[in-house]
């Protein structure tokens, strides 16, 4: 099965996310589905169902160190730049360092049990979508450059979770294996 440990938007908020979505129709985009939206602290990828009980434990003793924070879903961003746009995303404010901490504990200790260790400096993001090809790029361009500095909403983090993806034809189908509640 694939994973990963993320932090989910909740509903209120991903009202305005989707209304910014919304925003790019005929744009050659494939939109993360709303219930899909969240912030991702480590992806994992393939998990044995042997190591489940071994990533819970990491869980729970790292959501025991951190406290619940807030986190400002703030301006947008591409990847892998702004100019050459593949994702379209919403970064932080407030909470970033937080989010920071998190993923870079996850990070160290899922690797002392076999998980590929991050080669790159975590950023804390939110993924709209990603395009397919350039057709609407000029919109996807206007749209990020008039959110540079939007504040989108402030919720509580106040668990981490790990969830498990299953590929369909209609998207990824996610399911909470284990939810680690921050103290």
């Amino acid at each position: 099965m694939r994973t990963f440990v993320a932090i989910e938007v909740p509903k209120d908020l991903k009202k305005r996310i989707i209304s910014i979505q919304n925003k790019l129709e005929g744009v050659d985009i494939k939109l993360v589905e709303p219930e899909n939206l969240h912030f991702c602290l480590k992806f994992l990828g393939e998990t044995s169902e042997d190591q489940i009980p071994d990533i819970i434990n990491i869980l729970d003793k790292i959501s025991a160190q951190f406290e619940a924070f807030d986190v400002e879903i703030h301006g947008m961003g591409g990847f892998p730049s702004n100019t050459y746009i593949k994702a379209l995303w919403m970064g932080t404010k407030d909470g970033t360092n937080e989010l920071m901490g998190l993923a870079e504990a996850i990070d160290l200790q899922t690797s002392k049990i076999g998980f590929k260790e991050e080669d790159r400096t975590f950023k804390a993001h939110l993924t709209l979508g990603r395009l397919r090809s350039k057709k609407g790029k000029e919109m996807v361009s206007e749209l990020l450059n008039s959110n540079l500095d939007t504040s989108f909403g402030v919720f509580r983090a106040t668990s981490i979770k790990l969830i498990k993806s299953e590929l369909s034809p209609n998207g990824p189908q996610y399911s909470v294996v284990h939810e680690a509640k921050l103290c």
